[in-house]
């Protein structure tokens, strides 16, 4: 799958255990936008991440919430400085998430517009995995 000219694209399962990458940060807001899962779990987690340029935690959160309104997260720089990271979840046929689309790029290649554009392609890719049968 081609998404806008970009190559590297992964899927990950999702709620695994992962080393703290940057895909599995990024995982882990699609885990907090569409898993349900109460805050304190992610309070616990946020404080341990070695970030490069760290946001506050209530940042972060409120990066979380835009995601689950867009249906994409996006780390622009936080967890690897110059590293934009887009992820959208795949979710099961309950509903749940169990995998993730990634984008990882360069984020001085990235204008904020493209940013997007980009985000709601992987978004809808996302979501058209999410309605094949036995894809999670």
């Amino acid at each position: 799958m081609k998404i806008r000219g970009f190559a590297l694209i992964t899927t990950r399962a999702l709620g695994l255990a992962a080393p703290a990458s940057a895909i599995a940060l990024s995982n882990a807001c699609c885990v907090a936008a569409f898993g349900g899962h109460p805050w304190a779990d992610f309070d616990r987690r946020f404080a341990v991440v070695c970030w490069q340029n760290p946001p506050s935690f209530a940042t972060w959160r409120r990066e979380v919430a835009a995601a689950k309104i867009q249906g994409f997260a996006v780390d622009r720089g936080n967890y690897f400085g110059g590293v934009t990271i887009l992820s959208a979840p795949v979710f099961d046929l309950d509903g749940l998430p169990r995998h993730a689309l990634v984008v990882v790029g360069i984020s001085e290649q990235l204008a904020k517009a493209k940013l997007k554009h980009l985000g709601h392609d992987i978004r809808d890719a996302a979501r058209k995995l999410s309605r094949q049968p036995g894809s999670t």
